[in-house]
This record gives structure tokens, sequence and C-alpha cells, in this order.
């Protein structure tokens, strides 16, 4: 899959983040919906002791969802930035006078 630092290829990649944070949300579901489960009939030291591992894992998964979350709005927001910059240098430029050219040739 090639990528590329154009205004489309920004917009592909924060759709693959966007798509990768939409999907790791639901794995996070599933494993709490499974701890959720196994807690109802699980006790003891060792289902505390599980319990805090998995809300360590769900600690670490909020965080990587929150930096997915943070590189889409900067591909959002670079691809902003490129967008305008393009128009205003496609502005710039047809304001630059044309001469005769290669008149002649």
């Amino acid at each position: 899959m090639a990528m590329s630092t154009t205004t489309p290829g920004m917009m592909q990649a924060a759709g693959h983040l966007a798509n990768t944070q939409s999907e790791a949300n639901k794995c996070k579901q599933t494993v709490l919906d499974a701890n959720a489960a196994l807690m109802v009939t699980w006790t003891g030291a060792a289902s505390i002791a599980y319990n805090k591992s998995i809300d360590r894992w769900v600690e670490d998964c909020n965080f990587i969802m929150h930096k997915l979350g943070e590189m889409i709005e900067v591909m959002n927001g670079n691809r902003k930035i490129i967008t305008a910059g393009e128009q205003s240098n496609t502005e710039t430029a047809s304001n630059i006078p044309v001469g005769p050219g290669l008149a002649g040739l």
C-alpha cells in the first residue's frame, strides 16, 4: 500500500488511521464484554489480579486510541493547511504577468 503526502494521500492515511482506531475500539469492547462475563462467576485473589491486569490493558488501549486520534487530527489539519497553501499559490501564480514567450519559434 503506497501512501503520499499529497492531499488525497493524507485523506487516505487519515481514513486508514480512523479504521484502525475503530477496529481497536471493537477489540477492546470484546475484551471488556468477555471480562465482565468472566467476573460474574470468578472470584478470589486470582480474579482480582486478573481484573487489574485487564484494567491496565484497557488503559494502554485507550492511550493508543487517543494517539491514533491525534494522528488523524494532524492528517486532517495538514490537509487543510496544504490545500489552503495550494489555493493561495494558485492565486499568486495567476497574478504573475506573462510575457510573449517564445514568439516566432
